[in-house]
């Protein structure tokens, strides 16, 4: 839709998520609802619904507008773009895509460069800032720790290398692993569908790698593993039940 509204209005500047999907950067897929874009203006903010289709235009307040192109696409730049999307989106759609910022090299604290005109956005752009990590492995996992932020959970540490008796030369990391007192140790481990793969002979091979793992694990002294999906994140209570149940203090 960008790239063919850019051809027909080749003038105009995408703004916020319309933006940044032209960047190479994680982003959950629902910060693109059908049917609505987000353009650029240099003079104010607005909506505009076409009647006979349903489409929504949304006009961005962008002052000091420093437009690039990317593959024929004008967009703000990706300072910019962040910054729009981490004062409009939700913290656990938006923190995917600092993380990934940060892995690339991005300085996340580049942001502060922008005036914000309200309180919350403030707060927002400290809250994104504060819990942005490079370490993060992908969006999947972002997400499940912005949802775990949300609850209040003592924070893990990310992708924390484990000897691999296999091959020492490559550590095993796992995903999340919290240092509890009483020498308790926890690991949290994303499951994502695509680790299983898509054959009966692809699932049941990693079925029993995992099996394997999770018991030299527990032989190095890991005392829970918490296996999640990402059903478990996006239905938040399945996860916080699961965290509980390993005994993962909450902070506040």
């Amino acid at each position: 839709m960008v790239r063919t509204l850019a051809r027909i209005h080749p003038d105009r500047v995408f703004a916020a998520e319309s933006a940044m999907c032209m960047f190479d950067l994680e982003q959950p897929y629902d910060i693109h609802p059908e049917h609505e874009l987000t353009i650029a203006s240099p003079s104010r903010s607005g909506i505009h619904v076409f009647a006979k289709t349903g489409f929504i235009k949304r006009t961005l307040y962008v002052p000091n507008m420093q437009a690039m192109s990317i593959n024929g696409v004008r967009v703000t730049s990706l300072a910019r773009t962040l910054f729009d999307c981490a004062r409009l989106l939700p913290f656990e759609c938006m923190l995917p895509i600092a993380d990934s910022a940060a892995k690339a090299g991005f300085d996340m604290a580049s942001l502060t460069q922008f005036p914000t005109t309200r309180f919350d956005e403030t707060n927002r752009i400290a809250r994104l800032l504060t819990y942005t990590d490079p370490l993060s492995d992908n969006g999947g996992k972002s997400r499940a720790r912005a949802v775990m932020i949300a609850g209040g959970y003592m924070m893990p540490y990310l992708q924390y290398p484990c000897p691999n008796p296999d091959n020492p030369a490559f550590p095993l990391r796992v995903d999340f692993i919290w240092f509890l007192p009483g020498d308790v140790t926890v690991v949290g481990e994303y499951d994502g569908m695509a680790k299983y793969g898509n054959t009966w002979t692809e699932m049941n091979t990693h079925v029993t790698k995992q099996c394997k793992r999770d018991a030299y694990l527990r032989k190095r002294g890991v005392t829970t593993i918490v296996h999640f999906s990402f059903d478990d994140v996006i239905h938040r209570e399945l996860l916080y039940r699961k965290l509980d149940d390993a005994g993962i203090p909450r902070m506040h």
